[in-house]
């Protein structure tokens, strides 16, 4: 199997996880916008000792909140992409991909196979065929 189409089946069976992990992302940075909104802005009048060694922690929780954001961005453009790829498959082809590699457990292609209308052999051309078009789109 080429390195394109391999890494097309890797993304296409990541889908899932990358849903679990955008909404714990999403959940991770609401729960620190609300401790950075509850965060003392530092008074520079404040002898530094009682500062705690907290140099800057606003700048800590901007950075951290960009970050979130960005791997949350980067998450959300990954699931957009792989999406408008699938919307560009046949209704048939789209159906064997998705139980092929999107559901949350693997199904057989015998059961594919039933569940399209189609031969065995059939479902594999089907697969293989809607699996180009996305290595196309995705390579």
């Amino acid at each position: 199997m080429d390195t394109i189409r391999q890494n097309v089946i890797e993304r296409l069976e990541q889908v899932n996880f990358l849903k679990v992990r955008l909404c714990s992302l999403k959940l991770e940075l609401a729960n620190a916008q609300q401790d950075a909104a509850s965060v003392r802005a530092i008074s520079y009048s404040e002898p530094i000792s009682k500062r705690s060694g907290a140099a800057r922690p606003t700048e800590n929780t901007a950075t951290s909140l960009a970050d979130l954001d960005s791997k949350i961005t980067s998450i959300q453009m990954e699931l957009l992409l792989l999406d408008d790829c699938l919307s560009l498959l046949s209704d048939v082809e789209r159906t064997v991909i998705t139980l092929s590699y999107l559901n949350t457990h693997k199904v057989p292609m015998s059961q594919i196979a039933a569940e399209i209308d189609f031969s065995p052999a059939q479902t594999y051309r089907i697969r293989n065929v809607a699996l180009d078009k996305l290595c196309a789109m995705l390579g």
